[in-house]
């Protein structure tokens, strides 16, 4: 997890090199990249805060598979909505803005968490807000805060986790979650076991 590095405008997501250039690791590499300490610091705290939820609820092997799914996922949508507004004519330029952050899967598990928390209201930087706006607020309040932010890979992220609790996706994410513990298990047996 980087930042500063010498090629990040090279590895940073971009819908246009992903599509005409076929460079589909930009999905995969972009979320592990930040622009500066702030921007690591502010990203790690939140997936501390709602992974450790989610985590301890669904296990590690099923939240490994959580997080994989949505950074496919997230990019996925990424793509599709910024490729949208081109065709439209709305958003043309969003095609080659380049982004990079792990904020969009933070969306997505805060979407998650929200969808399944007991509670009726969230606090969004001091601000009470119904629990199924809360990722929303949070998008305006951040761009108003910090008007570079991907305004369109935060929306990527709310999308990919309303995505992931629907019902048709159950199948599938179930499958890559067994996936993702059957890998967790072997990475826990074989390197992460001192015995």
């Amino acid at each position: 997890i980087g930042y500063n590095l010498p090629d990040t405008l090279a590895l940073a997501f971009n819908a246009h090199a992903i599509v005409t250039l076929f460079q589909v690791k930009r999905i995969f590499i972009a979320p592990f990249l930040h622009s500066h300490d702030f921007h690591l610091y502010y990203n790690m705290s939140s997936l501390l805060m709602k992974g450790r939820s989610l985590e301890l609820a669904i296990g590690s092997g099923r939240f490994l598979a959580m997080v994989l799914i949505n950074i496919v996922t997230c990019g996925l949508i990424h793509v599709l909505l910024a490729y949208t507004l081109f065709f439209l004519d709305i958003w043309p330029e969003e095609i080659y803005v380049a982004s990079i952050g792990f904020s969009s899967v933070l969306f997505a598990l805060k979407t998650i968490l929200n969808k399944y928390s007991e509670a009726q209201h969230a606090n969004v930087m001091g601000i009470r807000i119904n629990i199924k706006w809360a990722s929303w607020a949070e998008i305006l309040l951040i761009q108003m805060i910090i008007p570079n932010a991907s305004f369109l890979g935060h929306v990527s992220g709310i999308l990919a986790g309303m995505l992931y609790v629907q019902p048709f996706s159950h199948d599938v994410v179930t499958k890559i979650e067994e996936f993702g513990i059957v890998v967790f298990d072997l990475i826990d047996d074989n390197f992460l076991d001192p015995g």
